[in-house]
């Protein structure tokens, strides 16, 4: 069976981090470990958020400065010790068989080198698509809670302020490595927090006709950041 290293970045909105791990503590295949970063809290928040963490037996780290995200996933993933890395925002719950379904998929794929699957973003259903590398180049369809293989996995870019998850991916696609879609809800995320951003694909697709929307220009100008970045 393969094992699971679960990382989880923490700055503020610690209210939904206990939910989190109630959920990997009831899924069906059990994490080697959890790790919770500690993403520059202040001191009080931070001694919350390290109970939270030993209450469910979870690993605490602590980041002396609010490095973001990607910086907190980076520390986390150094940290490590299973064959696989997965990413949890604290503001998601997995579904009980979540972890089991993606891992599953690489124990009967083994060329593939991560798995995602589809998830609810409040009460929205959002439906990822079969891999394609093509497809990626165009637009992300792979949320960062996909389950990637340690030994392929290349640490986040620390400066991208958006889009770190597609950047992964694309990173890890053209360099040859393949995905393996899991038509399954994987978890749900609470609107609100650190994938608020969200926007529905008809304003993604006439995006220059809402350049005047403030997160709409600012995917825009993040995409272009992207594309650069791959030459695509």
């Amino acid at each position: 069976m393969i094992s699971i290293s679960v990382v989880i970045p923490v700055f503020k909105r610690i209210h939904l981090l206990e939910d989190c791990l109630i959920s990997l503590q009831n899924s069906t295949q059990k994490p080697l470990e959890i790790i919770v970063v500690d993403d520059g809290n202040d001191e009080a928040t931070g001694v919350k958020i390290r109970e939270i963490a030993l209450k469910y037996l979870a690993h605490y780290v602590r980041s002396d400065k609010n490095g973001g995200a990607p910086a907190a996933r980076n520390i986390g993933a150094r940290l490590a010790q299973g064959d696989t890395l997965f990413f949890a925002d604290a503001d998601i719950t997995l579904a009980p068989n979540g972890l089991e379904l993606l891992s599953d998929a690489l124990e009967k794929n083994d060329r593939a080198s991560f798995a995602y699957g589809d998830f609810n973003f409040g009460s929205t259903a959002m439906q990822a698509r079969e891999f394609s590398v093509e497809a990626l180049k165009k637009i992300n369809y792979i949320s960062t809670m996909a389950l990637v293989r340690r030994a392929v996995f290349r640490p986040f870019d620390e400066r991208l302020k958006r889009f770190q998850d597609w950047d992964l991916w694309l990173s890890l696609a053209l360099r040859g490595a393949t995905g393996v879609y899991v038509p399954h809800i994987i978890f749900t995320a609470t609107p609100g927090g650190s994938m608020s951003s969200w926007i529905p694909s008809i304003v993604v697709k006439y995006a220059p006709l809402f350049m005047w929307v403030p997160r709409v220009r600012k995917f825009v100008i993040a995409r272009k950041i992207i594309l650069k970045k791959h030459s695509l």
